[in-house]
């Protein structure tokens, strides 16, 4: 079984070299067919690029925390990896920007009593609606699994509409929806600032990783 990268890496390791379900090898093969491809492990000059897509207003809308607990500087996003995290990277076929990220990791929460393992994804506001969302997905759970991680599931907010039909798609089931408190970006000019909304958080699990 391939080994998880648990500090920045020297290479990334393309995601075709893992062996993957046929979920993840159709999703490859999709997203190649669209000029992409993703990688696993992150280089120490790489957090830039997931701090400036973490800053996009799409992601920073339902995802504060990349900014304040995972990627914020340097020694924020090795210490983040170093915690057998799994990360993942979009990228144009042949090219040196990141276009999306996303990881599992070992996070329980008790709205999820069958997960072990948290996921999350990211795509820069430029792929938005393109279908990519949902392949993306897919190459991370299977290279997640091939990299031995099970059980894993996900929290997401009702009105991010275009993320939760895209982990539907990829294979993930809705358990619980409750409401609860999350930030939200208010703009006025060029200035930003956040109030909390009270929006329901869904709880979802990937059915096929619920193995041993």
């Amino acid at each position: 079984m391939p080994e998880l990268p648990i500090r920045f890496v020297d290479e990334l390791i393309p995601l075709d070299s893992l062996p993957l379900d046929p979920a993840g090898i159709d999703a490859s093969i999709a997203m190649r067919e669209r000029g992409y491809e993703v990688f696993l492990g992150l280089r120490p000059d790489e957090w830039r690029q997931v701090n400036a897509l973490a800053r996009q207003r799409g992601i920073q809308e339902f995802c504060p925390n990349d900014l304040l607990q995972r990627f914020g500087d340097e020694e924020m996003s090795d210490n983040w990896v170093g915690q057998l995290n799994a990360f993942f990277q979009l990228r144009k076929i042949g090219g040196s920007a990141m276009h999306g990220y996303g990881w599992t990791d070992p996070e329980y929460h008790d709205t999820l009593p069958d997960c072990d393992n948290q996921f999350a994804v990211r795509l820069s506001e430029e792929l938005a609606g393109q279908g990519l969302g949902k392949l993306f997905t897919a190459a991370i759970i299977s290279g997640s699994m091939a990299l031995g991680v099970r059980r894993i599931g996900l929290m997401t907010w009702e009105d991010n509409i275009a993320a939760w039909k895209s982990y539907e798609k990829a294979g993930a089931e809705l358990i619980t929806s409750k409401p609860s408190q999350r930030m939200t970006i208010v703009s006025s000019g060029r200035r930003i600032r956040r109030r909390q909304i009270t929006a329901n958080r869904l709880h979802m699990q990937f059915t096929q990783t619920l193995t041993d």
